[in-house]
């Protein structure tokens, strides 16, 4: 199952990104900033580190990847919005010669309602983990969800706080060389209860982040070795924005997500063209 903790947490990046997305263009059009016509482009670089927890299954993950979202809203319907993200991540034990690359794609409709907002999902993320030629593990998640959340905007502070909550449902299907397993599937269920605290100063933005994520896997994996899965896992962040220019934001970031199997850590640079 270690492998399966490895491909949420890539998953999860590439899934999340456009979803984050939303929230900072609903917060960067509250402060004045948001193009012509309240749509936006994203890239981002990301650098990150998965060191395991335990003896059951061991492994420490470098990665590189690039993500990259657009949202754009309707003309004659300018709180309703669309969006994509594509994300390609690459890793490599520091520990053996395991490679894994994670792709993946989101999609994304948003609805806003005076300071409430909506938003559903759709998604697709594969990884794949070789060992020198051969292939050891393939898995394919397919995903949706619904997130609904509260933008608290002061102007005269120029201060927000955005609490949210989500439901996920996901279907795993996967190939899997260990131990004379072949082949398994299964679906979860998981739930995310977040808030994003940000702060305006001339022109730099300050956000921090924390969610929760819970799943209902059940404890142990009984086809792997009865591999012990955490069901809780914490989302914490910091980020750092600087306003190049009114529609162009340079930004730098720093992510850790954890539990009782694992620890990662990245840090991300983050281009934004609002248009």
């Amino acid at each position: 199952y270690g492998y399966d903790e490895i491909n949420d947490v890539q998953g999860y990046l590439i899934k999340n990104k456009i979803k984050e997305h939303y929230r900072e263009n609903i917060r960067y059009n509250s402060f004045g900033y948001s193009g012509n016509s309240g749509s936006s482009q994203k890239i981002e670089f990301d650098f990150g580190k998965t060191k395991s927890k335990g003896d059951n299954f061991n492994y420490n993950i470098e990665n590189k990847s690039v993500v990259s979202s657009t949202l754009s809203n309707f003309v004659e319907n300018p709180n309703d919005y669309l969006g994509v993200a594509l994300g390609y991540k690459r890793l490599k034990s520091t520990d053996n010669e395991e490679r894994f690359r994670t792709q993946g794609i989101n999609y994304l409709y948003g609805k806003n309602i005076n300071n409430w907002y909506g938003i559903g999902t759709l998604g697709y993320v594969e990884t794949k983990n070789k060992l020198g030629n051969s292939v050891n593990y393939k898995n394919q998640k397919f995903s949706g969800s619904a997130q609904l959340g509260y933008y608290g905007y002061n102007e005269n502070l120029k201060f927000d706080m955005t609490p949210y909550v989500e439901i996920e449902y996901s279907y795993n299907n996967n190939d899997y060389y260990y131990n004379g397993i072949k082949k398994y599937e299964f679906s979860q269920l998981n739930t995310f209860i977040g808030i994003e605290i940000s702060k305006q100063i001339k022109k730099f933005f300050i956000t921090l982040g924390n969610e929760w994520g819970h799943n209902n896997l059940p404890k142990k994996d009984k086809k792997i070795d009865n591999y012990p899965i955490e069901n809780d896992s914490w989302i914490s962040k910091i980020k750092v924005d600087y306003f190049w220019e009114e529609d162009f934001i340079i930004s730098l970031e720093y992510r850790k997500i954890y539990n009782k199997n694992y620890d990662f850590d990245m840090g991300t640079l983050e281009l934004t063209h609002l248009f």
